[in-house]
């Protein structure tokens, strides 16, 4: 099985869209914030596909959180679009926040710039952005849970 993690598509999911019909074994999404519409439009394109979602400083009016805890393969898992950690200036706040947490795992967004780092027992994700990268590579993540229920982590281009 295959977990796609994206965020700031601002509202442009093609790539996103050519990627998931190119990979059929996608069964779960994650986007990480700006912009919520675009979860309803992935929603209606792909019904099949369970999505989670938190809303990002460009998500205005809404009603879904802008953190969550979920399991990814029984990784508590502390997924935020991270604008309110300061992750533009420092990943620290949003690790001491998952770690507060007891999560394993971290997915935030918001810089628009990929970033994988596994320290003091955490690891750090941010997929990018999916549309509107800040270094020039469109890119997400994918998360393969195997057949012995490990995790493994790639960072994928668009």
């Amino acid at each position: 099985m295959k977990i796609l993690v994206i965020s700031d598509t601002h509202g442009k999911i093609n790539p996103i869209v050519e990627f998931i019909r190119k990979d059929s074994e996608i069964r779960r999404i994650i986007h990480l914030g700006d912009i919520e519409r675009d979860v309803d439009d992935l929603r209606y394109i792909f019904p099949e596909i369970e999505i989670e979602a938190v809303s990002g400083n460009n998500d205005f009016f809404t009603t879904t959180p802008q953190e969550k805890i979920i399991d990814i393969a029984g990784i508590k898992t502390f997924i935020t679009h991270g604008h309110k950690y300061s992750v533009k200036s420092t990943y620290t706040n949003v690790k001491e926040r998952g770690i507060s947490l007891s999560a394993g795992l971290v997915l935030f967004g918001h810089t628009h710039i990929r970033y994988y780092k596994r320290e003091e027992n955490i690891t750090l994700i941010n997929p990018g952005s999916a549309t509107l990268p800040s270094d020039g590579k469109r890119s997400c993540t994918v998360i393969e849970i195997d057949k012995y229920g490990e995790a493994h982590f790639t960072m994928c281009y668009l």
